[in-house]
């Protein structure tokens, strides 16, 4: 029954994507499914001392450091995607002295920490900064690159990465419609999804 509610409540919040929760704009039904799913909420985050202006954006499944949320700072228009790790204390250090150690972490404004990722105790990601899915973030990252591996380390910077997906974009299918808007996607819209990654082997969505 509950697995069944959660489902239907997804649905209504998403269509047949998954909902993102918007500090600026969570609502209740937002709030609901985060509760149901058994993850923090950014009610929840801000209560344990999260500092973050509105708004910002977490996905499902993102967790940070609930014992230590208020040594984690995260700048307006940052995301954090599906299964973010945001970490503020190093619980190994007790084990080898009876302390642990805590850490502040700060992830700038207009960040995008892509799914995955592991931010650990002491970092700092430089604004408007993308660090690669699956990353482990350690020490800093400056603003306006691309970071990504374990330790993430600066491939490229936000510039170019930006130039040579314009370029791209138009050279390629894109479609102004995607499965995260209400009401999902039309057979007809998915097929011709399909057909562009058949023919073009990517494209791209609004």
């Amino acid at each position: 029954m509950l697995e069944s509610l959660t489902r239907r409540i997804a649905g209504a919040v998403s269509g047949a994507g998954e909902p993102c929760q918007d500090a600026s704009r969570a609502g209740f039904k937002h709030e609901l499914l985060a509760r149901l799913r058994g993850e923090q909420t950014i009610r929840q985050m801000r209560k344990q001392g999260l500092r973050a202006p509105d708004p910002f954006y977490i996905a499902s499944h993102v967790s940070i450091d609930p014992g230590f949320a208020w040594a984690v700072e995260i700048g307006a228009h940052a995301t954090l995607s599906f299964h973010v790790r945001v970490i503020a204390h190093d619980a190994a250090m007790w084990h080898l002295t009876g302390y642990t150690l805590v850490r502040p972490v700060k992830i700038g404004t207009r960040c995008y920490i892509g799914a995955g990722t592991t931010i650990l105790p002491g970092a700092v990601i430089g604004d408007g900064a993308v660090i690669g899915a699956g990353s482990v973030v350690r020490g800093e990252i400056p603003a306006g690159t691309i970071a990504a591996g374990n330790p993430a380390r600066v491939i490229g910077h936000i510039g170019e990465l930006r130039e040579r997906h314009l370029q791209a974009i138009s050279e390629t299918p894109r479609f102004e419609k995607g499965p995260a808007d209400p009401g999902g996607l039309s057979a007809s819209e998915l097929d011709a999804m399909k057909r562009a990654l058949e023919t073009h082997g990517s494209f791209y969505v609004r």
